[in-house]
């Protein structure tokens, strides 16, 4: 190969005379173009004394924005009441069906078995028993006295009474 013909040879040509006239000819197109920038526009226009009068404008809108609707809050008084009295007759009607049973204790719904065994297991005084046979300081009119036998409660008493002279009294 024959590469000595191609060793001074960049492959890159420049016409005669350029890197004498290379920086006038470099300011020249330079200024040419500053000219050219400051006469050519953006596109975009901006009318005159735009920026000028922009705050007060900007003011004015929004003063006469404000007045044209009704603020409400979320959470006014009056809302808050309504929501109260709501929880409150929900709490009232809930607790009314939980804790109010239908099944109360009464002496009716006791067994005589059950009163019978109370009464003779423990130990009641004359009070207790006084109690039992006064209701609101008045004897009780209901208790059905002419089912008994005479001959039943002497003998109750003789089997039940240890101290024979309260018979006889």
């Amino acid at each position: 190969m024959d590469l000595e013909k191609y060793k001074n040879k960049s492959g890159f040509k420049i016409p005669n005379n350029y890197m004498e006239n290379f920086e006038a000819n470099l300011f020249e197109k330079l200024e040419i173009s500053s000219e050219n920038d400051k006469e050519s526009k953006s596109g975009f226009q901006v009318p005159q004394d735009y920026f000028s009068t922009l705050e007060s404008r900007i003011l004015s809108k929004v003063a006469s924005d404000s007045s044209k609707g009704k603020i409400i809050n979320l959470f006014s008084k009056k809302r808050l009441y309504y929501a109260s009295a709501v929880a409150a007759i929900f709490i009232v009607m809930l607790s009314t069906f939980l804790f109010n049973s239908p099944d109360s204790n009464s002496i009716n719904t006791i067994e005589y078995a059950a009163l019978e065994e109370y009464i003779n297991e423990e130990d009641l005084d004359y009070y207790d028993i006084s109690n039992l046979i006064y209701e609101d300081g008045y004897i009780i009119e209901s208790l059905n006295a002419s089912n008994f036998n005479e001959e039943a409660i002497f003998d109750y008493l003789s089997e039940n009474v240890e101290d024979s002279g309260l018979i006889i009294e």
